[in-house]
């Protein structure tokens, strides 16, 4: 959604509920873009998660190794 800047001022709350229906809004000044504001990132419900790990895949050895491995290089580097 694209809305200027006199629009957020007037329109705020239907900005804010097109937001809340997780759009983003890109705001203008002039035809010019100068913000885009997006939905605040909502975290993965216990329920979700539980359901994702349940339905994961396994991973075969070699990935794992490079996992391993990579997950030593960030320990050293860091």
């Amino acid at each position: 959604m694209e809305a200027t800047l006199t629009q957020l001022q007037r329109q705020a709350g239907r900005l804010a509920q097109a937001i809340a229906r997780r759009e983003s809004v890109r705001l203008t000044r002039h035809g010019r873009p100068i913000a885009e504001i997006e939905p605040a990132h909502r975290g993965m419900s216990g329920a979700d998660f539980a359901r994702a790990w349940r339905n994961r895949k396994r991973m075969d050895r070699e990935t794992c190794d490079e996992m391993v491995k990579a997950l030593d290089g960030l320990d050293r580097a860091g």
